[in-house]
């Protein structure tokens, strides 16, 4: 196996287990809160899954990143110096997205998500809509990705 193969396989390994608690931690977070007196109401198993939530939206978004870039590379594609609109239109291209512009977004979100930790409840609030809001884009993203892979005998 290629070291892209590995790579890829150790991702795809990675992304499978991704998906599953990306669902498991939506059917505990329930609906996104509507608006502030909602969110302060989430019971603890709310709460602790939303914090939960926002980090698989983190490791999902940054999963595909590295499949991504795998993918590409596997393709003799010089991945040195592209950015995130770049891999999105590639992945468009190969049908792994269907907006390039909304994994802009997603990979926006999440660099958010790593870099601030926002102490005030509106804040917090914000995040975790655009989690609830990534959420099906990352899902859906990482079964096609899943798939691709499958259908090429890939890793």
């Amino acid at each position: 196996m290629t070291p892209e193969g590995e790579i890829a396989e150790d991702l795809r390994i990675g992304l499978t287990a991704l998906v599953i608690s990306l669902n498991e931690t939506l059917d505990l977070t329930g609906p996104a809160p509507v608006d502030q007196p909602a969110f302060e109401a989430l019971d603890k198993i709310q709460r602790v899954a939303s914090t939960s939530l926002l980090k698989v939206i983190e490791q999902l978004e940054d999963q595909l990143a590295r499949l991504f870039r795998t993918i590409l590379q596997s393709r003799a594609v010089d991945t040195k110096g592209l950015y995130a609109a770049d891999y999105g239109n590639h992945m468009e291209r190969l049908g792994l997205l269907d907006d390039a512009g909304r994994w802009v977004g997603v990979v926006k979100l999440r660099n958010r998500l790593v870099h601030d930790y926002p102490i005030d409840p509106a804040t917090q609030l914000s995040r975790l809509k655009q989690a609830h809001e990534a959420a099906p884009f990352l899902r859906e993203t990482a079964e096609r990705t899943l798939a691709f892979l499958n259908d090429r005998n890939l890793p």
